[in-house]
């Protein structure tokens, strides 16, 4: 049904746009007290024109404001001949038209409320400046954070294995007349100790199949290349174990390892025993496993003889421990021999020691 029949308004449409418009008209009174700054406790609340009339707008008032609005009275100040009931009629309704004519005699103007938010507090000027400068800071910041990034991982990737381009040349150590020179790399920081030429790969390797090698390494990712070259490097090893060049399995006897490992482990406590010598060493290597020995003799000076070889001992004990050691355990404990004579006090052990196994050793096929 048709809210407007004619030149008739109902009464529900009427009351229906009324309380939309107080409802507007209170977000509108809220979003101006939050928008101003500095607002405390308002003292009075005045009202003029033909909506202050209008029902609910007082109740309104009172409930945003916390105080009960009063009319706007002027018509005291003008000049008229109207009686009080006809001041009290038209003094709420000709407010504006008032202030209107006022306005063009040079009265004083008046808020835009509409603006409130820029006209009385201006925040967005007050911060705008600070807000550009901090933006700009922070754009230089990352610019010159970036910068440092990148030349940490440029650092970083030249120490891991930066690729440098290189001519490859003849057998010679020259150009050939006539003869193609191909290019390939070579490698700083560590890669330069595991592939550049002087390595193991670049004089065992034929050298096209290592050039090949090389650039290969290069076209990976900077940080994985060592990764690659190990994978690589098992590939060969699990050819040569197919073609019989190596043999995981065979192991060699020698005194001369064994000797050599005992000489580490003296070695590594020489400036802790002080004065000492080594009156008799031998070897015993059958073919059966049991029975594989090493003995020598220890002569220790000093009257802290005792601590010194202690300390010899323990050395050996972490040998023990260790699975690629030739040495297994003590066969017999330490035998401890106290000496004294002109050259002061000392004392020699008899030591007797198991020896495991040898260890795999290589064997390459001659080309």
């Amino acid at each position: 049904m048709p809210a407007v029949t004619g030149d008739v308004v109902r009464v529900q449409v009427v009351e229906l746009a009324r309380d939309r418009f107080l409802s507007r008209l209170r977000r509108e009174f809220l979003r101006f007290l939050v928008s101003v700054k500095g607002v405390g406790r308002i003292e009075a609340a005045y009202t003029t024109g033909a909506g202050s009339l209008m029902a609910g707008t007082n109740e309104l008032l009172a409930d945003v404001f916390g105080v009960e609005p009063q009319p706007l009275t002027f018509m005291h100040l003008l000049k008229h001949d109207l009686d009080e009931e006809e001041v009290a009629h038209m003094e709420p309704r000709i407010a504006v038209a008032v202030g209107l004519a006022l306005s063009h005699m040079n009265g004083v103007k008046g808020f835009n409320f509409r603006q409130e938010d820029l006209v009385f507090t201006r925040g967005f000027d007050r911060i705008k400046l600070p807000l550009a400068i901090a933006s700009m800071l922070l754009l230089f910041y990352l610019f010159f954070h970036g910068v440092g990034l990148r030349k940490e991982l440029m650092a970083k990737e030249k120490l891991f294995g930066y690729p440098v381009s290189k001519e490859a040349r003849g057998s010679g150590g020259r150009r050939t007349t006539g003869t193609k020179v191909t290019k390939y790399v070579q490698f700083t920081g560590r890669l330069n100790f595991l592939v550049n030429e002087g390595t193991w790969p670049s004089r065992t390797m034929d050298h096209n199949k290592y050039r090949t090698m090389v650039n290969q390494i290069a076209a990976q990712p900077t940080f994985r290349r060592i990764d690659w070259y190990y994978k690589k490097l098992n590939s060969l090893l699990r050819a040569a174990q197919r073609e019989g060049q190596y043999e995981p399995t065979l192991a060699l006897d020698s005194c001369v390892a064994v000797l050599q490992q005992f000489a580490g482990v003296v070695t590594s406590v020489e400036k802790k025993l002080g004065r000492f010598y080594i009156g008799e060493i031998g070897v015993k290597l059958p073919t059966k496993a049991s029975g594989r020995t090493l003995t020598f003799r220890l002569f220790i000076r000093g009257d802290d003889f005792r601590a010194k070889n202690l300390t010899l001992e323990r050395a050996f004990e972490a040998a023990f421990a260790d699975k690629k050691s030739a040495f297994e355990d003590f066969r017999k404990t330490p035998v401890q021999n106290p000496v004294s004579g002109s050259n002061g006090v000392g004392c020699y052990y008899v030591y007797s020691i198991a020896v495991r196994d040898s260890l795999p050793v290589r064997i390459l096929k001659k080309k």
